[in-house]
């Protein structure tokens, strides 16, 4: 998933005077080749409100590799951990605005065989996330779903399914406070792994 954006000591404002936090979580089996993308387009067009982006996952080997890409930016670090880990999901979400998940256990063949493991990441690790996010204030949190959550036929579109489900009705639950939840559902991104332009890729490498 990706993780969190935490000012530095000098802060940045919008037009309107705030300044903003973010935390941007992303699990060792979601889609990889987009982040970082997704970061230089947050630095570009948002450069004079974020100050920073952590990314938060639990394989350190990808962060090594992403770090290798945003040397010297130091506004890119780096912060390892698991959205099942309910005590550290706080520690990272201390003092952030705004929350991008997109962690998920999502091969279908490893779902249906570590069907608990499934759930602990899809399910349990969504009730953490909305629990941390309404206790430590934070304003948004956007959630990347899957088509396979529309009318599911197997776990890992039944998890998401109900992530969704758990991310929406974290607007009620939050009453008052001014934590906000949103889903984006999506089909395959283009390139991501798993999708078939790798796979053309590899079939072509090896001739």
């Amino acid at each position: 998933m990706i993780k969190s954006l935490m000012l530095s000591p000098r802060y940045y404002l919008d037009p309107k005077g705030r300044s903003y936090k973010c935390l941007m979580i992303r699990q060792y089996s979601s889609q990889v080749a987009l982040v970082p993308l997704a970061i230089r387009l947050y630095l570009c067009f948002w450069r004079d409100i974020i100050q920073k982006v952590i990314i938060f996952s639990r394989d350190e080997m990808k962060q090594w590799d992403m770090a290798k890409k945003f040397e010297g930016d130091l506004r890119v670090c780096f912060f390892i951990g698991d959205v099942r880990d309910r005590e550290h999901l706080y520690r990272a979400l201390d003092g952030v605005d705004y929350v991008v998940q997109a962690a998920a256990t999502k091969i279908v063949p490893t779902t249906e065989y570590n069907p608990f493991e499934c759930i602990k990441t899809n399910v349990l690790g969504a009730m953490n996330l909305v629990d941390a996010c309404i206790d430590k204030g934070v304003r948004k949190l956007v959630a990347l779903s899957t088509d396979k959550a529309s009318s599911p036929i197997n776990l890992y579109g039944a998890t998401k399914l109900t992530s969704d489900k758990l991310f929406v009705a974290g607007n009620h639950y939050a009453g008052p406070d001014p934590s906000r939840f949103s889903v984006i559902q999506h089909g395959n991104v283009m390139g991501s792994r798993g999708s078939v332009i790798p796979f053309f890729i590899s079939i072509k490498d090896k001739g």
